[in-house]
């Protein structure tokens, strides 16, 4: 994981792709987390587009798995929500929901 990166960045860098700001904010509004399946159709994008994302939004800090799922003898990564140990979430998902308007849910 990248050392400190301060609000600003974060920001800036969750506001580079108009898909992660949007699947950040829905992570948001599923305090229990959401399975990336179901992200994906409810967004309109691609599984593999939702998947790349939250990849990227988990290496720097701001998104993890909830929970596996075995499939054989893989584990599947099952619900993936925000992640509560991150302060600056709320100051994120407030700044993003002014930024690009959005309504309370997604």
């Amino acid at each position: 994981m990248p050392g400190y990166i301060d609000f600003e960045l974060k920001y800036d860098f969750i506001c580079s792709n108009k898909n992660r700001a949007v699947i950040f904010y829905a992570l948001g509004c599923y305090k229990n987390g959401i399975q990336p399946e179901k992200l994906a159709n409810l967004l309109g994008l691609s599984h593999r587009t939702v998947l790349y994302h939250l990849d990227i939004l988990n290496y720097y800090g701001l998104a993890e798995v909830k929970k596996y799922r075995e499939r054989g003898y893989k584990l599947i990564r099952a619900l993936w929500g925000l992640n509560t140990k991150n302060k600056e979430i709320q100051k994120l998902l407030r700044k993003l929901k002014c930024a690009f308007k959005f309504k309370e849910r997604v």
